[in-house]
């Protein structure tokens, strides 16, 4: 068995949470499991070891991106940093304006200017994901 398909095992559907239609994908059983968390996380780790392909900084996205996103950094020795909603962090953040990156794809400029590896929640949307 592959390690992806390992680690799929792993996570658990949930039918209708938080609402009707919703499929939620429960990574608690990933984190209950210490091998099986030490795979997850040698997973994101062992990608960026390359020095052309190592990130400046992990950006979590919320919940389980701050859970995944910091022990990451915290293995490859490089910062991380919180992204939540406008109103949830007690200091100085940067709120871009999510329509006007997407329609003119200023993410895209961003992120090879600053290069980050996104360790994004399971239930965040494409839309938040490419404006992180």
């Amino acid at each position: 068995m592959n390690v992806i398909d390992y680690l799929r095992q792993h996570i658990r559907t949930v039918p209708d949470w938080p609402s009707p239609g919703v499929q939620f994908r429960d990574i608690t059983p990933l984190l209950q499991n210490p091998r099986v968390f030490r795979v997850l996380i040698d997973q994101f780790v062992h990608r960026y070891m390359a020095p052309d392909l190592r990130p400046d900084v992990v950006a979590g996205i919320d919940a389980r991106g701050f859970i995944l996103g910091a022990v990451i950094a915290y293995e490859l020795n490089i910062g991380f940093v919180p992204i939540r909603k406008k109103g949830k962090l007690p200091f100085d953040t940067v709120a871009p304006r999510i329509r006007e990156l997407l329609e003119k794809a200023a993410w895209a400029k961003a992120a090879r200017d600053f290069v980050a590896e996104l360790a994004a929640s399971a239930e965040v949307t494409g839309v938040t994901l490419k404006a992180a």
